[in-house]
Order: C-alpha cells, then structure tokens, then sequence
C-alpha cells in the first residue's frame, strides 16, 4: 500500500511539475504577444503623431505666411494713402509760429 501511496504521490508531483511548466510557457507566451502589441501600437502612435505633427506645422506655417502677406499688404496701403495725402507745410509753419 505504501508503495501504491508513494506512486501516486511520485505522480501527482510530476502532474504538477508538467502543469507548472505549461503555466510558464503560456506566461512566457503572453508576454511575447504583449511585447508585440506593445511595440505595434508605439509604431502606430509614432506614424499618427507624425502625421498630426507634420500636418499641424504645414497649417501654422500657412497661416502665418498669410498673416504676413496681410500684414504687408495693409502696411502698403496705409503708406500709400500717408504719401497721397496733401501736404500744407505752409499752414504747419504758421501752426508752429502760432503755438510757439
């Protein structure tokens, strides 16, 4: 009987031992699948945040290259009225004479 005993121990332990091991590998399994993931989602964020990145500065450099055309633009019309603009240097003379 004790034999018997023995025997069923011996195998109970082996079980465990077998049992034990495929826990291991499927841990192991899990995570290299993990890694995997891992490392595909951080390629993917990395090519959408480019993407974002690239296109957002494509948009701000557009945006202020029309800011300074429109601002050029309005610094040349307010110069070209200033020089259109009659000058009556004799009436600002008298103006000075005046004040002074």
């Amino acid at each position: 009987m004790e034999v018997e005993e023995r025997a069923l121990i011996a195998n109970l332990l082996e079980a465990e031992e077998s049992a034990s091991a495929l826990v291991a590998e499927a841990h192991a399994e899990a995570e290299k699948i993990l890694a995997q993931a891992r490392a595909q989602a951080d390629s993917d964020y990395e090519k959408k945040f480019r993407e974002m990145d690239s296109s957002l500065e494509a948009d701000y450099e557009k945006k202020i290259q029309e800011l300074n055309a429109g601002h050029s633009s309005a610094l040349e019309s307010y110069r070209e009225r200033i020089r259109n603009v009659n000058k009556n240097t004799d009436a600002f003379y008298e103006f000075l004479q005046s004040v002074l």
